[in-house]
């Protein structure tokens, strides 16, 4: 019967911690979105991808995707026509997010998919292979697409970037239909 009791409390004690440790992520992260929100507001929209860049490389590494993404997600929802400019600028400060920025843009604003793609593919050409894989992922459909947007922005890249698509997981849903289309590899659910 102590057993049990001091167990519980155990039990009950880990979980009031990881719950005070959600709050608290969500706490910062709502913080962090309000930062960013007032650091933009009031520019004009020339001065707007300049101010990201500074706030993406004013971050920690560790924490440069989760705000350029933060601050990518600011700007799109209110002006979706500056999706290449704000990709150029942010991916000049931090080159290794252009994989996670991308697939972000171009789900936010898939009208711009191609020139999104494009203009992460110049300004980031050492992650041109991780772009591709990234945007296949977004569009599995048109994988060739992605593969010719991506090949004649850094024509160096192009062979690397058809293999690197070619051997990616195939985005599937789940389901009886999605299970039969497997080929092989791994198999990517998102949901």
């Amino acid at each position: 019967m102590k057993t049990s009791v001091v167990v519980a409390a155990l039990l009950l004690a880990i979980s009031s911690a990881q719950a005070s440790d959600v709050r608290s992520a969500e706490k910062k992260v709502s913080v962090k979105v309000e930062a960013i929100q007032a650091s933009l507001k009031g520019l004009s929209a020339v001065e707007i991808p300049a101010k990201a860049s500074d706030i993406v490389k004013a971050a920690s590494k560790e924490s440069q995707l989760e705000t350029a993404k933060a601050v990518l997600q600011q700007v799109l929802a209110k002006r979706p026509q500056m999706a290449v400019q704000m990709i150029a600028s942010i991916l000049k400060a931090a080159p290794e997010t252009a994989p996670g920025v991308t697939s972000m843009a171009v789900s936010i604003v898939p009208q711009f998919a191609d020139v999104i793609i494009r203009a992460a593919a110049i300004s980031a050409p050492g992650f041109a292979s991780e772009i591709a894989v990234a945007s296949a992922l977004i569009f599995p459909d048109n994988k060739s697409d992605v593969v010719n947007v991506v090949s004649l922005a850094v024509p160096a890249s192009a062979d690397k970037v058809a293999n690197a698509v070619a051997n990616a997981p195939t985005r599937l849903t789940s389901g009886a239909a999605a299970d039969s289309h497997a080929t092989g590899g791994t198999v990517t659910q998102i949901n």
